[in-house]
């Protein structure tokens, strides 16, 4: 930043407003110095002001989450880049497998109506089934609908379901349709996929004795497209 002056006639206050893009990497910049001069020069001093960047982070945890036979939680991830990471954890108790879906939708709806969701399905096996009755998952990628819309994502909430099946056919579907209704997303609910080529370090399930946010630390991979 080049050296800029100006004039302040009697009373008056200065507001200085910094512009950090959203690719600035978190880091502790130079010091910003502020001289000033009073009275024809008779009084004058330095205001130094240390600055740092830092992403913010925001993780939400659904705490326990139950449907019939299947149990477990979900974490949803994201940070002030629109860096998102969705994991969790389900288990089967039954002698009969499931198809499920499991989606975590963002409270926070854009100007035209729409929310996003963030969907993990799968199938879980039985007591009488070869397939495991676990099932645990990671999802990373980043959208710019939440770096976009941060300040408003920041202060919402999340929503969830989870939708267990015999029948794989529309199970997302039937698992976003009534989140839709709770959000208020007239102009729908829009599923963020998956990609493998963004990296997010896992996050630690939240104690109860721990009331500290975890930190979403992300980057791209080779090849990874924002959107």
């Amino acid at each position: 930043m080049f050296p800029q002056s100006f004039v302040i006639n009697n009373a008056g206050d200065v507001v200085v407003r910094l512009h950090v893009s959203s690719d600035a990497p978190d880091m502790e910049t130079q010091p910003l110095n502020l001289r000033w001069l009073a009275y024809n020069g008779n009084q004058t001093g330095t205001l130094n002001l240390k600055l740092s960047i830092e992403t913010e982070s925001i993780v939400h945890d659904t705490g326990p989450v139950r449907a019939d036979t299947v149990s477990g939680f979900g974490q949803l991830g994201l940070n002030s880049r629109g860096f998102w990471s969705f994991q969790g954890h389900l288990h089967k108790a039954a002698f009969v497998g499931n198809h499920y879906a499991f989606a975590i939708v963002l409270e926070h709806r854009d100007p035209s109506g729409k929310a996003v969701a963030f969907v993990q399905e799968d199938t879980l096996g039985g007591t009488l089934d070869p397939r495991s009755r676990d099932s645990d998952w990671q999802q990373n990628d980043h959208s710019t609908f939440i770096s976009d819309n941060w300040e408003a994502i920041r202060n919402t909430g999340i929503r969830w379901n989870l939708h267990i099946s015999t029948d794989p056919i529309q199970v997302v579907e039937v698992v976003l349709l009534p989140l839709a209704v709770l959000v208020g997303a007239f102009a729908g609910i829009f599923a963020l996929a998956n990609d493998p080529n963004t990296d997010c370090e896992p996050f630690p399930k939240r104690r109860d004795d721990d009331p500290g946010i975890p930190v979403v630390r992300c980057e791209f991979g080779p090849g990874a497209p924002r959107r």
